[in-house]
């Protein structure tokens, strides 16, 4: 069972590896590889303590072509909390480190590896456009803005039309609904490089859950 969790994880980085089901015991991580993963829970920097433990979701890994590989199981990134400061007085500056140093694999089994955040993602929103409204009365202020409309007698003049609802949204991409980069916040190596620290000047680090986090693996620990 070991051995197949090994291979999984492995395979996430070393893509051949996994695609030809084959076990490649010399396979080794990629450097630099991209991760995707969804944090599985709300981090308050107001309510969270150091040690705390922290989870995500992995949802797969980007090839150097731009190709994105999906686990053919549930892997979940698994790390805790280095560092935590809130705003103050005299503390203009929250912070909040978190290090991702293993992954859970089928069965329960912990494999050893180091990640670092770059980059915190939400799903984009497109915006809502009110509805024009015509009073009940019949009588349409955006016709009589428009004019008198000529025409045979008797006749009604056409109506004008209404904004749509909503606006077109963003097109899909290969992760689902597009994503932009989460604002107010600063992401920095910790000097270690082993953990991220999350900062903000603004107000208290609070990274919500389903937050996407793009991570770079750094390797498998020994």
């Amino acid at each position: 069972m070991k051995r197949y969790g090994c291979i999984m994880i492995l395979g996430l980085f070393a893509i051949h590896a996994l695609a030809q089901g084959t076990p490649n015991n010399s396979a080794k991580p990629a450097e630099d590889t991209i991760l995707r993963a969804k944090l599985s829970e709300t981090v308050d920097v107001e309510r969270a303590k150091i040690g705390d433990p922290v989870q995500a979701q992995i949802l797969g890994s980007v090839a150097a072509n731009g190709g994105i590989k999906r686990p053919r199981a549930p892997l979940t990134l698994v790390g805790h909390i280095t560092e935590i400061q809130v705003r103050a007085k005299d503390q203009r500056e929250s912070r909040l480190g978190l290090s991702f140093d293993k992954v859970l694999v089928n069965g329960g089994k912990e494999l050893p590896v180091s990640a670092v955040i770059e980059r915190l993602e939400v799903i984009e929103t497109p915006p809502i456009q009110p509805r024009s409204t015509v009073p009940t009365s019949g009588d349409d202020p955006m016709q009589r803005a428009a004019g008198p409309v000529s025409g045979p007698p008797g006749s009604r003049p056409e109506p004008l039309p209404h904004p749509p609802l909503t606006q077109p949204g963003p097109t899909a991409s290969g992760w689902g609904p597009h994503t932009s980069k989460l604002k107010g916040v600063d992401i920095t190596d910790d000097g270690s490089g082993k953990a991220s620290v999350i900062s903000s000047k603004k107000h208290n680090v609070v990274i919500q859950a389903d937050t996407f986090l793009v991570l770079r693996v750094k390797g498998l620990e020994q």
